[in-house]
């Protein structure tokens, strides 16, 4: 599959605008998030030298991987819920889970897990435009995903992995394509390593537990 995602596809991205919400604390959510393939990327934050780095990420920056056909009313209905409750927190303390893909100029972020907490960021009362995110290398998140599924190596070895992510994204802009223009995701130019996410997009100290 090639790499290049936008080439004859006829999808317009342009950014989004808004004010950056004050942190709420005190989120009390037990066990607020399943786990994804038996990860739990709060866990996978919490460890001393774990994989991926904790950034805030603009929600247009980040590629959805799960069409619109896949969203659950009634798992909309639970996140909605804990983001009432616990605002921004919840998602500092259980963060969404993604995916780096690095282009020759530019970075495609990519949603692995949290889809309906990102989605409904838009619902709180505050509406932020940033979200805390724990993001991965394919390499880092091929070995975490396998250390967990070893009867899966193959499924999840980093070449078919990232295959499947953009393939997956591109199926996921065609069922958002009436989505309006300014809600288009757009990949961040500029951006070739890990490291240089994490100098642009690093958490303020503020939402860091």
């Amino acid at each position: 599959m090639r790499r290049e995602l936008y080439i004859g596809r006829g999808l317009k991205t342009t950014g989004i605008s808004g004010k950056i919400s004050p942190v709420q604390t005190g989120c009390d959510c037990p066990n607020p998030i399943e786990s994804y393939f038996g990860i739990f990327t709060s866990e996978l934050k919490d460890r001393e030298q774990g994989p991926g780095i904790m950034l805030e990420l603009p929600v247009n920056k980040l590629f959805g991987t799960q069409r619109l056909d896949e969203y659950i009313p009634s798992k909309n209905s639970s996140v909605i819920e804990k983001l009432h409750k616990c605002g921004i927190d919840c998602l500092v303390k259980h963060p969404p889970l993604a995916c780096a893909l690095f282009e020759p100029e530019s970075t495609i972020v990519a949603i692995i897990d949290g889809h309906h907490r990102i989605r409904n960021l838009g619902k709180m009362q505050t509406k932020p435009v940033k979200t805390p995110i724990l993001v991965l290398t394919v390499e880092e998140l091929s070995k975490v995903l396998t250390e967990a599924n070893p009867h899966l190596v193959d499924r999840f070895a980093p070449n078919v992995l990232e295959g499947q992510i953009r393939e997956d994204i591109i199926s996921t802009l065609i069922s958002f394509r009436n989505m309006p223009n300014g809600k288009q995701p757009e990949p961040i130019v500029g951006i070739g390593s890990m490291h240089d996410l994490k100098q642009r997009y690093s958490p303020a100290p503020i939402t860091v537990l």
